[in-house]
């Protein structure tokens, strides 16, 4: 297949994609833990500049002090989704690197 796909251009972003590849849904506060960002939002920015059709629904909740707070919750659709897992493939092909998520093994 050789089907164009928005770039991956940092392991930051390639956490990201894989995981909106892998999960229906994350919230910012887990997307700022798994992609090693304080401010995952500014990475979703860049992937939406690059061309990926990244969604972000605003979920009413109530926080531990019972105040009611909107935080936002990423998303891709399902056809975005599959195109996140197969440029995660290529750049995993492409990309030697401890970070992202492959088997790492002490001495």
């Amino acid at each position: 297949c050789n089907m164009s796909l928005p770039p991956i251009k940092t392991p930051r972003e390639y956490r990201v994609i894989k995981c909106l590849a892998q999960k229906e849904k994350v919230s910012r506060k887990d997307l700022d833990e798994i992609c090693g960002a304080l401010n995952s939002p500014e990475v979703i920015r860049n992937l939406r500049h690059s061309g990926w059709s990244i969604f972000c629904k605003r979920v009413k909740m109530a926080d531990r002090d019972g105040k009611v707070c909107l935080p936002g919750v990423y998303f891709a659709l399902d056809p975005e989704r599959e195109r996140m897992g197969l440029s995660c493939e290529r750049w995993e092909a492409v990309t030697p690197h401890p970070s992202l998520d492959k088997k790492v093994t002490s001495r």
